[in-house]
């Protein structure tokens, strides 16, 4: 679903990143949480990809403000 909302260039795509990172990381910490400490270094890359995601989306509302406030067209 993000794939296709990037295509059509909607915000919505950075929205379904975050959430497709939320299950990644919720699933990698349940092992961690039964005790598979050694995963810890797994949980970095989605981590990492969540912080990209929010600020993507941080980013792009921003743009979007400068671009609506000089009269481009979306």
């Amino acid at each position: 679903m993000a794939s296709y909302f990037e295509a059509r260039r909607s915000e919505l795509s950075l929205f379904c990143y975050i959430a497709n990172d939320l299950v990644i990381i919720t699933l990698w910490l349940i092992p961690i949480i039964n005790g598979q400490t050694e995963l810890i270094s797994v949980l970095i890359g989605p981590v990492l990809l969540l912080i990209n995601d929010i600020y993507g989306s941080y980013n792009w509302s921003i743009l979007k403000k400068k671009q609506k406030e000089k009269g481009i067209r979306e």
